[in-house]
């Protein structure tokens, strides 16, 4: 198995030619900080995650032309009315957590 490090820092995925976006891996040990009645609820579950997991961006202009900074206020504004943003963030997610192992040949006892 290949062990990746620095995934805590993030991987930049492009959405457009202009837009991209710096993504993290959920570390399992950050489920061990959601209260447990948010256990039983995916819809808390998942927008902590995203919440986690969108680590910056690039590329993002406002309706002026200004540059749209990354910070707080204005990543709950892309994840509260850009579904298509939360979407390509838990595709990419999806292919963080995808760990490929290397082929194992079984051989048999004679």
């Amino acid at each position: 198995m290949i062990i990746k490090k620095g995934l805590q820092k993030g991987t930049w995925f492009n959405l457009t030619d202009k837009a991209k976006f710096l993504i993290r891996d959920f570390p399992f040990t950050e489920l061990s900080l959601l209260k447990s009645t948010e256990l039983d609820n995916n819809f808390t579950i998942s927008t902590k995650m995203t919440d986690y997991c969108l680590a910056g961006w690039e590329g993002l202009e406002d309706e002026d032309g200004a540059k749209f900074e990354y910070n707080k206020e204005n990543k709950a504004y892309i994840l509260n009315y850009y579904p298509e943003v939360r979407e390509f963030i838990a595709e990419k997610i999806s292919e963080l957590k995808k760990v490929k192992t290397p082929n194992v040949k079984k051989t048999s006892k004679k």
